[in-house]
């Protein structure tokens, strides 16, 4: 089985560090926290033509909202109102699609954490060749398998509706 690809953003806020684990069909680059503007920002690239998808894992530690219609995503300064948010314990699932181009994406949500200095982003390149290492374990539990949490639950609610109907 081949996984798509996924970053981890570590994002270095005093003598802590979170992690943003993005999983794209897109390239992801130049990934930066700004903690004062209370976002994240991030470079995807893809063949022209073809439409990009991105599942964003954000830890409640580093930025967060109230309520999740108050997240924004941005993808070259355009609102995308069709995004999915799914809050869980400590995470904030965000899932949306875009036309491939160069883009900049933009995630932004209410508040944000405030370090004693400044934050850094260092992204690290986990490749998906094997079962036993961590990464993959942090990839199925952090994204998979909320998301197929999800998917049920969608469905199931809709089988409902479509019964009642």
């Amino acid at each position: 089985m081949h996984a798509p690809p996924f970053e981890v953003f570590d994002i270095v806020l005093g003598s802590t560090t979170r992690s943003v684990i993005a999983l794209s069909n897109s390239t992801m680059n130049v990934f930066d926290f700004d903690m004062l503007r209370k976002q994240l920002c991030f470079n995807i690239t893809g063949p022209p033509i073809t439409t990009g998808y991105c599942y964003v894992t954000i830890p409640k530690e580093l930025l967060w909202c109230d309520n999740p219609e108050q997240w924004q995503v941005w993808v070259n300064n355009t609102l995308i109102e069709d995004r999915k948010v799914m809050e869980v314990a400590n995470y904030t699932y965000l899932y949306f699609t875009y036309n491939h181009s160069i883009q900049e994406v933009r995630i932004v949500g209410t508040h944000a954490a405030s370090p004693p200095v400044g934050g850094k982003a260092t992204p690290i390149n986990m490749p998906m060749n094997n079962l036993e290492t961590p990464s993959f374990w942090i990839w199925l539990t952090t994204i998979i398998l909320p998301l197929a949490v999800t998917v049920v639950y969608v469905k199931k609610r809709k089988r409902n509706t479509e019964i009642d109907s």
